[in-house]
């Protein structure tokens, strides 16, 4: 190092030093060097309002806010109350339609096997009497067919009859002719 180095670093670790000093030395600012707290002023009497005053006060404000808070948890819990009677009362009205829809929907389906149990039945007896109706054309059929045949043998009966009698009024004739 140089010796403009030395001289400069001597010169300011000096007024460094010179003004700690004038800082310690000053009357005005007592600086206090030993740490802790100390009792000054705490037992002397000061002329503003003491402790028990604003714990008085504080302890008024805090019922205010509680008094507040109390209220407003009132109108919380009625506000809940009145949320859960509302949501118990849809869930009720919730119930009861659904309810309502099936007993609407058993009905539906009861008129409905009702009505197609009314158009089997009404198919079944359509099918008898169309089937009756059938079985009374066929006997009729065979009946005229019956009385066809007979009314048929009946001429041919009296036919024969006539022929045979015919045949006798010749055969005496010509036995008479004889």
């Amino acid at each position: 190092m140089e010796l403009a180095d030395y001289v400069l670093t001597i010169a300011l670790s000096g007024a460094f030093l010179l003004g700690l000093m004038f800082i310690v030395m000053r009357r005005e600012a007592q600086v206090n060097l030993q740490s802790g707290m100390s009792a000054e002023g705490l037992l002397q009497q000061q002329s503003g309002m003491g402790f028990g005053k604003a714990k008085k006060n504080l302890d008024r404000k805090l019922a205010t806010i509680q008094d507040l808070l109390r209220q407003q948890n009132q109108g919380d819990r009625q506000l809940a109350e009145e949320r859960f009677n509302r949501r118990r009362q849809e869930q009720a009205s919730a119930e009861e339609e659904a309810r309502r829809q099936r007993q609407e929907m058993e009905a539906q389906r009861q008129s409905e096997i009702e009505e197609a149990r009314r158009r089997e039945e009404e198919e079944a007896a359509r099918r008898a009497a169309e089937r009756d109706q059938e079985e009374a054309r066929l006997a009729a059929e065979e009946e005229a067919a019956r009385q066809s045949d007979l009314a048929g043998a009946e001429e041919q009966r009296l036919a024969e009859i006539e022929a045979a009698r015919q045949q006798d009024m010749l055969a005496s004739r010509e036995a008479a002719q004889r």
